[in-house]
């Protein structure tokens, strides 16, 4: 079994009372190099204190890109960030935990004593306190995702000062120098500002305890140890592979410049707690039928692989059918293709472009998830069911989008609900190309293909960040005019998106500064219709016909059947 540490307070069998936790906390021997520099973290249960291990990931200075074929294309480089680096705690439990986390002296970005902290998202109203001005307190009753923020008023108020007398860009179409240097306008330098916790986060990722663990003793199971040399034929003979505590290093399997790791059908790869493996792991249904599954307490690493321009083969986990419980980090280029069940999971270490989130999730469902990207993050497509999850955006692109670029198929029934938005830092004057404050949006639909979109329900959304670009962008591009970036696919006026019937309910968004206001427009008339808003709550403020325009661009020529409405709630 993987490495597991009970804590039992008490036993009231006799009176019906039940134990007081349970604590599972996980080690990775040979992991001080992914260790985290900057926080402590131990957990309180039943008089008993248990140390899960914190990993550490911070955003490099630059980042070589790859042709498919292995050349270099190009080597990026990145200067001042608004999240520069996190550190993460994975542990397990049932029942009641306290959590103390503690801020080391030197932490970077962070000031101690500290004066304050928060744990997000607000929505889960889980309360804190400071200790000896270094350490946060708080308790967890149920498992949950969250980050917490040191010195979070402090940050925060930052851009409430911001905020004051800001009035957001009127139209992506006006002269863009103009527009930043108008005196009401304060959305200049926004990732500069960001400071505290918001630059070095601590993220909890707080499981339940493990079910459908596979059986190690199995004679068909392969126990694979650190440092010991595994073949994709040792891989291919064995039903579950298993990983134990430590590092192992997969990168350097398969063929260059994808190194993956092939995962047959019906076979099992079990990260226990503990195990950090660097590998790219791609389902195989030729070697085998049935389900492939990834699942544990373990991590999945790609700092050790390369950056390549291609979104399937590059992406850190490949259609695997069912991902469950493990955390993937620092991936090399994009993060999940495909899939049909996605649980309890982390993605974390997102530092370049091409770092997107989840995309080709046709008929899948995702849930109970901590989600981080750098690029594009949630990708809706066909009978897409996202549920329960937290999204932190870094600097690039949309948190929450309809998928942009797929030819000739129609994406319908999708839904998104209980998400919490809690950072989205794409800042306003990145790109002076129009794209660049054209298309991005926390929640978006931003197309350009021959794509039709029906029937998306997005409800019970709440986006509580310091700044956001725009909270919604919902365009149908055309890609003949020099807003469009070049890969998208060309439309015509025959050939184009086409979408018709997208409901926005009871969506909160508490931000002190938004830099643009929502776009809903159309490159083509006739093509966006039956958009719906209903209990839309920006800062304090419902959103109605009679106000829309304050929060809203709307091309009204261009959009068909649109609604702001309030709905009493239910009882």
């Amino acid at each position: 079994m993987n490495t597991v540490i009970t804590a039992l307070a008490f036993s009231l069998v006799a009176t019906g009372v039940a134990a007081a936790g349970e604590v599972w906390t996980y080690r990775v021997p040979g992991g001080e190099a992914m260790a985290s520099p900057d926080y402590e973290v131990t957990i309180g249960a039943g008089g008993k204190v248990y140390r899960p291990f914190v990993q550490y990931s911070r955003g490099g200075k630059a980042y070589t890109r790859y042709r498919q074929k292995g050349q270099v294309l190009e080597t990026r480089t990145y200067g001042e960030r608004g999240t520069a680096a996190h550190s993460a705690a994975t542990f397990s439990f049932r029942g009641k935990v306290t959590v103390r986390v503690t801020v080391r002296k030197g932490a970077e970005h962070i000031t101690l004593p500290l004066t304050g902290a928060k744990v997000l998202p607000s929505s889960y109203d889980i309360p804190c306190r400071i200790e000896e001005g270094n350490t946060i307190v708080f308790t967890l009753d149920q498992p949950e995702k969250v980050a917490v923020i040191p010195n979070h008023k402090k940050a925060w108020d930052v851009f409430v000062r911001r905020g004051q007398g800001h009035v957001p860009a009127q139209s992506w179409k006006n002269e863009y120098q103009k527009e930043l240097n108008r005196e009401s306008y304060h959305g200049r330098r926004l990732k500069a500002a960001l400071s505290e916790g918001y630059k070095n986060p601590l993220i909890v990722l707080a499981h339940g305890p493990e079910e459908n663990v596979p059986d190690k003793a199995a004679a068909d199971t392969l126990v694979v140890r650190p440092g010991e040399n595994v073949t994709q034929k040792r891989l291919d003979a064995a039903k579950t592979v298993w990983f134990v505590p430590g590092i192992h290093d997969l990168s350097k399997m398969g063929v260059d410049p994808w190194n993956q790791v092939l995962v047959g059908g019906g076979q099992t790869i079990y990260l226990e707690g503990g195990s950090y493996v660097f590998a790219r792991f791609k389902g195989d249904k030729a070697r085998g039928s049935g389900e492939a599954a990834i699942r544990g307490r373990g991590v999945i690493s790609g700092a050790r692989h390369k950056w390549v321009l291609n979104f399937q083969e590059a992406s850190q986990v490949i259609d695997i059918d069912t991902l469950t419980g493990v955390t993937i980090t620092d991936r090399a280029s994009f993060g999940i293709h495909g899939g049909r069940r996605i649980d309890d999971i982390a993605m974390l270490g997102a530092w370049h472009g091409n770092t997107d989130g989840p995309d080709y999730l046709d008929n899948c469902e995702i849930t109970n998830s901590f989600l981080m990207a750098h690029d594009d993050n949630l990708k809706l497509n066909h009978n897409t069911r996202a549920r329960h999850l937290v999204l932190w955006q870094l600097a690039n692109a949309h948190a929450i989008m309809v998928k942009e670029m797929r030819d000739h198929v129609t994406f319908a029934d999708s839904v998104v609900e209980d998400v919490d938005i809690i950072a989205y830092f794409k800042p306003p004057t990145s790109w002076k190309h129009p794209w660049g404050r054209l298309g991005p949006g926390a929640i978006a639909c931003v197309t350009g293909s021959d794509l039709k979109v029906r029937n998306f329900t997005f409800r019970d959304i709440r986006i509580e960040s310091p700044y956001v670009f725009r909270v919604f962008c919902i365009y149908n591009l055309d890609t003949n005019l020099p807003y469009t970036p070049k890969w998208f696919s060309p439309t015509s006026e025959s050939r184009h998106t086409r979408i018709d019937g997208i409901t926005f309910r009871d969506i909160t968004v508490d931000v002190p500064m938004i830099a643009y206001r929502s776009l809903l427009g159309s490159g083509y008339p006739g093509s966006l219709a039956n958009l719906h808003f209903v209990n839309v709550r920006i800062n304090g403020t419902v959103v109605t016909e009679r106000n829309a325009e304050t929060f809203f661009e709307i091309e009204r020529d261009r959009v068909k059947g649109l609604s702001f409405s309030r709905e009493p709630a239910e009882d």
